[in-house]
């Protein structure tokens, strides 16, 4: 089974190039009818419907319904709902098993950046649990749909889980595939304290209660980035997201013991000497041995560990310590 994780966007809703009958609609207008959406989308091209379907098609998710399904993740808005309403009665239209998830804390009114930065932290977990869910069958990220914070992360997440991500401008004929990159975490505010605390803890077991770590998570409202809570039963249980087992491993690894900052200027610091180079008398004659085929440049056993250049070797090669080899081919190395 080969599961697309879908970022939702609102082209469906905002594209006004084509015959949708609602091209016309303004932001704040009441939503079209769902049956008219529907029943549009069944006639019109894939390509066209909206970003997340114009993606599928490239992937050709259609082609072999049965054995592919989607999961669409959108934002706590009307907007991101509607749409990801509409492109999951598609989906299922065309026989792919679709499964819709909303970020919840991710909202377009949140009041303050920290609000903001909760929502896109809460879209690295569900990312990270449906990949984790899908394990057994491939899996790919397709973030083309919803704005760039939302592709930022989901590319984030692709590369640290070692899961593709395709994306698809409106305007493109082929998907890009987003290639992985080196990523690190820096570690100056978990190797001590809270952070080394709750990572230790949680590294080797699979979770436990919240209420366990509950001081460790308020001493630091970051660490909260690093796990992830299921209720069972009742009872709040955590253990580390995909974010906090990097951390983890970070923080086994060796540290890099980077030199102190300093305050001299490039110029300053630049410690190569600004004297000329100084050359061979014979440089001609050394850059013509150069270009003869059967020039070899060897170390010379003298008193002096320097390269020479022999056109030919001796029949009583090599030379011993000590005999020099300019002297077994006089006026053929040009550096004695």
């Amino acid at each position: 089974m080969r599961t697309v994780i879908t970022t939702v966007g609102t082209s469906l809703l905002t594209n006004r190039r084509d015959d949708r009958p609602w091209k016309d609609r303004n932001r704040n207008d009441p939503y079209p009818d769902a049956d008219t959406v529907g029943q549009w989308m069944q006639t019109a091209n894939p390509v066209a419907i909206s970003a997340e379907t114009h993606t599928w098609h490239k992937l050709n998710l259609f082609d072999q319904a049965q054995n592919n399904s989607v999961i669409l993740i959108h934002t706590n808005t009307e907007d991101g709902e509607f749409c990801a309403e509409r492109l999951g009665d598609y989906a299922r239209s065309k026989g792919l098993v679709c499964k819709i998830r909303s970020v919840e804390k991710l909202r377009y009114d949140a009041t303050d950046d920290r609000a903001f930065n909760l929502g896109l932290k809460q879209l690295v977990q569900i990312l990270s649990e449906e990949i984790n869910s899908s394990k057994g069958g491939e899996t790919i990220i397709a973030a083309t749909g919803g704005f760039k914070a939302e592709m930022a992360i989901a590319n984030l997440v692709g590369i640290l889980m070692e899961v593709p991500v395709v994306y698809i401008y409106e305007n493109f004929e082929h998907l890009v595939w987003l290639d992985p990159l080196p990523l690190t975490i820096r570690d100056d505010w978990i190797k001590e304290g809270a952070g080394r605390k709750l990572i230790e803890m949680l590294e080797d077991k699979d979770q436990v209660e919240r209420h366990k770590v509950d001081s460790l998570l308020k001493a630091d409202d970051r660490l909260e980035m690093f796990v992830e809570t299921a209720e069972v039963d009742g009872t709040d249980w955590v253990s580390l997201n995909l974010l906090g087992k990097l951390a983890a491993t970070l923080l086994k690894a060796p540290g890099i013991d980077w030199p102190p900052p300093t305050n001299k200027s490039p110029e300053e610091k630049d410690g190569i000497s600004g004297e000329e180079h100084h050359h061979p008398e014979h440089q001609s004659h050394f850059q013509l041995c150069q270009q003869r085929r059967r020039a070899e440049v060897l170390r010379c056993p003298g008193a002096f560990p320097r390269f020479h250049t022999l056109i030919n070797r001796p029949a009583h090669w090599p030379p011993t310590d000590e005999t020099c080899a300019c002297q077994l081919i006089p006026k053929i190395c040009i550096w004695c």
